[in-house]
């Protein structure tokens, strides 16, 4: 007995051994498989509320029909609303002919009622909301505040100055507010659409809170907010920087004799990205009630990117004749923002994180729809930036803040600035 007791303890022993090891492989695939979800997710949400600009997806495009220019996940249960649609509705807008019938049961849009939304960028954010204009059937409005600058021989004399969109059918009004990039030294002084101030932390004081602040008075038909501030309040911030950013890059490379579609230097990106972050802290502390979204950087074709266009000069001096806005460098700056983003969700803006828009990069590819050589078109680019900006706009009135699982990022770089990238005067362009 005391044999076959042993015997069956030894052939226990191996039993329970493999058990274990049974037991630590499934914990490790389901670890494995959990860290791999947290990869895959980087841009959707870690909330059972869908998110559909941050799933995988196709985007269809149609320059006849602008309701047929969306973005279409693969996820079956995380469609994207129709928004844009819905607001043309509650405007009193008809449908295009091309889908009249198409059985669609429209979305609960009455929140967008009152709500003011400030998109702050450079002439691709002013073309967005021409584009938002022509789709609710009214003329966009430039104003002369706070000063008129010097006037711009290429383009119209209000390139940089602010302009509004008000919808008056349902109290909507958009607002786009231009800027010259993360450049602090005025390198654009001598363009002729330069409105000082050029830093865009000064800008923020002195063109955009008085700017908010002067609603009333230029957009009178606006309606005020009731209550104690009579103001009307801003809802949604949109917040972009690009192609200033690159253009200012490429012109110092040329000057300097260097590619202009090669790697950025490690202390250039640090430093872009050093200056996203007080950007963005900036607009927050400026508009601390407003939910602040960043908008990634479009993609404009490669072929067609030419920086005459661009700079105003003559196509005969071949020496000039280089990409400015390569897309090696655009994904570049595109991951130091996205990177500097996520620090601030981390460290500082815990509670409400500042979200960040994929429009950019969801247009990749679709150049054969750019308005010119440079600004997306108005399909199906403009159609989604106004979907996207209202379904963040709709977040943003439901209080409804997403927190997206990003890998650990390292510590803030703010507190330890990289060095300026340039240390030699700037050139006259």
């Amino acid at each position: 007995m005391m044999v076959i007791r042993n015997i069956s303890q030894a052939l226990a022993t191996p039993r329970i051994l493999v058990g274990s090891l049974t037991l630590l492989g499934l914990i490790y695939i389901l670890t494995a498989y959990s860290s791999a979800s947290r990869v895959d997710t980087l841009y959707s949400t870690t909330s059972t509320k869908c998110t559909p600009y941050h799933t995988y997806g196709q985007l269809t495009a149609n320059a006849d029909i602008p309701e047929l220019n969306r973005f279409h996940p693969f996820q079956d249960d995380c469609k994207a609303p129709q928004l844009m649609r819905a607001l043309r509705s509650l405007a009193g807008i008809e449908p295009s002919q091309g889908v009249k019938q198409d059985g669609w049961q429209g979305e609960n849009i009455n929140w967008a009622k009152g709500k003011t939304v400030l998109m702050i960028g450079d002439s691709v954010v002013r073309n967005q909301l021409e584009h938002f204009c022509s789709f609710m059937n009214v003329t966009p409005q430039y104003h002369q505040f706070p000063s008129s600058g010097n006037l711009h021989k290429r383009a119209s004399k209000q390139a940089s100055l602010p302009h509004t969109c008000y919808i008056p059918q349902i109290d909507f009004l958009l607002i786009s507010a231009f800027h010259f990039g993360v450049d602090e030294d005025n390198f654009w002084r001598e363009k002729d659409q330069f409105n000082p101030p050029g830093l865009f932390e000064d800008r923020v004081d002195a063109v955009f809170l008085p700017l908010v602040q002067s609603i009333d008075t230029l957009v009178p038909m606006a309606k005020p907010h009731s209550g104690k501030n009579s103001r009307r309040s801003i809802d949604l911030i949109e917040v972009s920087s690009g192609m200033w950013d690159l253009a200012r890059f490429a012109s110092r490379d040329i000057v300097e004799g260097r590619s202009t579609i090669t790697d950025f230097d490690r202390d250039q990106l640090l430093w872009f990205k050093s200056r996203i972050g007080r950007m963005i802290q900036k607009v927050v502390e400026a508009f601390p009630s407003s939910k602040v979204v960043w908008r990634g950087i479009h993609y404009p074709s490669d072929k067609n990117a030419k920086i005459d266009w661009f700079m105003g000069w003559n196509w005969d001096d071949s020496t000039k004749h280089r990409p400015f806005f390569h897309h090696n460098r655009i994904l570049q700056l595109d991951q130091a923002a996205r990177s500097a983003i996520a620090d601030l969700n981390t460290y500082t803006f815990q509670s409400r994180p500042i979200e960040f828009s994929e429009w950019g990069s969801l247009l990749l590819g679709q150049h054969a729809h750019q308005q010119d050589q440079l600004h997306p078109g108005k399909s199906p680019a403009g159609w989604l930036g106004a979907d996207m900006m209202l379904f963040e706009l709709r977040e943003a009135v439901f209080r409804k803040p997403r927190t997206r699982s990003y890998p650990p990022p390292p510590p803030p770089p703010l507190q330890h600035e990289s060095p300026h990238p340039d240390s030699h005067p700037a050139p006259s362009v």
